[in-house]
């Protein structure tokens, strides 16, 4: 029986090769795929990093150009993300940018409470009070008493003519 069987297989060698090919190409273009999406991660990272210590040296475009190069290498990396954002939203023309990245943070579900609050600065910085009222109203009360979360809370309440209260926060 078994040297029928490999006589079958030897005749139908061709078509066994072909009927195989996909499965090995999935075997091997899955890890290449993630070997190759770490690797744009990390030069993505370090890219970040370069740009945010340009930033810090006062290389304002140039970090924000590095940055951007980054995003496009590895859209999805939060920290990537976090740092645009960032940087964006240092300009008063990149406020709407910073907004649309600090969304995209927070639906990723990689966000941490203090991208929230930046997202709550931002959405004040384009004039989105409500968006903002409805971010700040989203954390939890400990988060709220933050000196950085208390600070935005209070420009909203001053931006509506509610000086006292935002004294008070």
């Amino acid at each position: 029986f078994v040297s029928t069987a490999f006589a079958v297989l030897f005749k139908h060698r061709k078509w066994l090769l072909w009927s195989l090919l996909p499965v090995l190409a999935g075997l091997l273009v899955t890890p290449g795929r993630r070997i190759w999406s770490g690797w744009r991660a990390a030069q993505a990272r370090e890219l970040g990093d370069r740009a945010s210590s340009l930033i810090a040296e006062g290389s304002d475009d140039e970090g924000v150009s590095m940055l951007r190069q980054a995003y496009l290498k590895a859209p999805k990396d939060p920290c990537v993300v976090r740092s645009l954002a960032k940087s964006c939203g240092l300009s008063t023309q990149g406020a709407v940018t910073a907004v649309s990245l600090w969304k995209r943070l927070v639906q990723s579900g990689t966000a941490t409470w203090d991208d929230r609050v930046e997202l709550a600065n931002a959405l004040l910085a384009t004039a989105d009070a409500t968006g903002a009222w409805a971010v700040l109203a989203s954390l939890p009360p400990e988060v709220r008493r933050q000196p950085n979360c208390a600070g935005v809370e209070a420009a909203l309440l001053r931006e509506q003519g509610r000086d006292q209260e935002a004294n008070a926060v």
